[in-house]
């Protein structure tokens, strides 16, 4: 299933996706970074109240304590499967000359990943990291997103 929230036509640019010139970033609409729709109000309201939602039903786990299969998310990245977390024993991240001690996680390949089959990232032991939604806390989100104004969901 997929969610949607009800979007309009840019005002910023009308439509077209794009605006005025730069030289950094060409003519591109900041309004809605080139597809020329962005949220509408009412969609703008589904989705903060989705994504409160989504955070308040997942779970977090310590580095250390991350297994392969784990479906995880670290920083900014999108959420990943674990293929194996193995704690470091030859490497350590120096803070201000400290040795903190890591888990090298390594990841399949996943469409924003860098070449080859598999990539590697190394998170300190003690941090945390976001696991992905259940089957079941998905399903009560889906359920959930029914209820909203500005919101569809399909399959």
């Amino acid at each position: 299933m997929k969610v949607h929230f009800e979007t309009t036509e840019c005002e910023r640019c009308g439509g077209t996706g794009s605006y005025s010139y730069c030289e950094q970033w060409g003519s591109v609409c900041f309004g809605c970074s080139g597809s020329k729709v962005q949220l509408s109000t009412a969609g703008k309201k589904a989705r903060k109240a989705y994504d409160a939602f989504c955070t308040a039903h997942r779970a977090t786990k310590m580095a250390s304590e991350v297994v392969a299969g784990d479906r995880i998310k670290v920083g900014g990245d999108p959420f990943r499967r674990v293929v194996s977390a193995v704690p470091s024993s030859t490497h350590a991240i120096k803070l201000d000359g400290t040795k903190i001690p890591y888990v090298e996680f390594t990841f399949a390949k996943g469409v924003s990943g860098p070449l080859g089959t598999t990539y590697s990232l190394g998170v300190v032991k003690d941090s945390y990291v976001t696991l992905a939604m259940t089957p079941e806390a998905q399903a009560e989100a889906f359920a959930f997103a029914r209820t909203l104004k500005g919101c569809t969901v399909t399959e």
